[in-house]
Order: structure tokens, then sequence, then C-alpha cells
């Protein structure tokens, strides 16, 4: 009986020296891990701060070379972003072409409604001084401009005056358009030209 105590105690020591030394392996390699993860950051912070100084004797620049590798680098050590910036190129790529229909068609249709207006007032213009000239005050105002006078009126001619021309075609229709700064930085980026042929 007492050899087998003698075993069981000598078994118990050995398991509990066998799961020290493991706990004390555990923690060593864990410390170990530690040290090289900080030394790998102390290095990473060194080459960071060595491209800064870099960049900043070159002017901040950097060539398309090293922009490359910094590129690669970045998409080969985050798949996950760099997954997310190819599927928003791809979306940015399809919607361009049909954003860019809308935003001209958007863009027309508000220079439609501004030369529709100045049209408008032109006609309602024309429209006023039609009924002006159809009135008997009218025939006599029109009468008098171009030198005519009545029975009882003196004719007065003044030479040098400047003529009227109150004709505007609609060619000559201006619309003053200025639109904000986003509005001409949208018009480049569509490549939309102010303006409509009609």
């Amino acid at each position: 009986m007492e050899q087998v105590d003698e075993r069981r105690r000598r078994s118990v020591s050995q398991d509990r020296a066998a799961i020290r030394r493991d706990g004390e392996a555990h923690r060593e390699r864990r410390r170990g891990a530690r040290q090289e993860g900080a030394q790998q950051h102390k290095a990473e912070a060194q080459r960071a701060s060595g491209e800064a100084e870099r960049d900043d004797r070159e002017g901040g620049r950097r060539s398309p070379r090293e922009f490359l590798d910094a590129l690669i680098e970045v998409v080969t050590s985050r798949p996950g972003i760099s997954c997310a910036i190819l599927v928003i190129a791809i979306l940015l790529a399809v919607m361009y072409g049909p954003a860019r229909d809308y935003y001209i068609a958007c863009r027309r249709g508000q220079y439609l409604r501004a030369y529709y207006s100045e049209v408008v007032a032109q006609n309602n213009e024309l429209t006023h001084d039609t009924h002006y000239y159809l009135s008997e005050e009218g025939i006599v105002d029109e009468a008098h401009r171009r030198g005519y006078a009545r029975e009882d009126e003196t004719s007065v001619v003044v030479e040098g005056a400047p003529e009227d021309e109150d004709v505007v075609a609609l060619s000559d229709i201006e619309i003053d358009t200025n639109p904000p700064l986003y509005i001409k930085v949208l018009d480049v980026l569509f490549f939309y030209k102010e303006g409509v042929t009609l």
C-alpha cells in the first residue's frame, strides 16, 4: 500500500512539475511574442519616421514606384479593405454613366426653365406693346415718333437723337446664370457645357 501511495505522490508531483513547466513555457512564449511585437512596432515607427524625413527632404513627394509599392502593401496586408475599395470603384464606374445622364438632364431642364421664363417675359412685353399700339393713345404716340403730326399740331424734327430699337430676336436672349461653386464642380465632373442648342 505504501508503494502505491508513494507512486501516486510521485505521479502527482511530476504532474504538477509538468504543469508548472508548461505554464512557465507559455508565459515565456507570450513574453517573447510581446517583445517581438514591440520590436516590430518600433521598427515600423522608425521606418515611417525615416520615410517622413526622406519625404520632407524631397519636398513631400514620393516616386511613383514607392507609391505603387505602398499601395500593393496595403492591398495585400488588408484584404477586407482592398475588397471594399474594389467594390466601391466598380460601383462608381457602373453608376457614372446613368448619373451623368441624370445630371445633364437636370441642368438642361434648369436652363430650359430659365430660357422659357425669359421668352414668356418677352411675350408678355410684346402683348402689352401690341395692346398699347392698338389703342388710340398708342397710335398717336407711334405717329409722333415717326414724325407725323395732327392738323392742330406743329411738327418738329430733332436731329442726332438716338433711335429706339426694342426688337430682340429669340437667339439674342441671354440667361443670367451664375451657379454656386458645387454646381461648377459637378459641371466639370460630368462634362456639362452651359447652353442648349434649339
